[in-house]
């Protein structure tokens, strides 16, 4: 059994929002969130036909940031993957 690992994640600070493909999306109110996929498709979301449905989609997704991951994996060592001077996702590494 190996107890090497590497798990990637999208940063929660990063301005776009990878799901549900909009630019600062998951900072937005969840109210706002859920009025918006009730109104639109959204990314990988179709649009809710209620508002449980819209609410159980915003819910589905939550983004972490790089202090969380390393809550997550004490072990690991932390990287992030830039663009444009962004860090877009975070990356935990841990090599046996």
């Amino acid at each position: 059994m190996s107890r090497s690992y590497y798990v990637q994640t999208p940063n929660f600070w990063f301005p776009y929002e990878p799901h549900f493909r909009v630019p600062f999306f998951h900072w937005l109110p969840e109210q706002v969130r859920v009025r918006l996929l009730m109104r639109f498709s959204l990314g990988y979301f179709r649009k809710a036909d209620s508002i449980d449905k819209a609410m159980s989609n915003v819910e589905s997704v939550r983004l972490i940031d790089r202090k969380q991951l390393a809550e997550l994996f004490p072990d690991a060592t932390i990287r992030a993957e830039r663009i444009c001077g962004f860090s877009k996702s975070i990356i935990a590494i841990r090599q046996s």
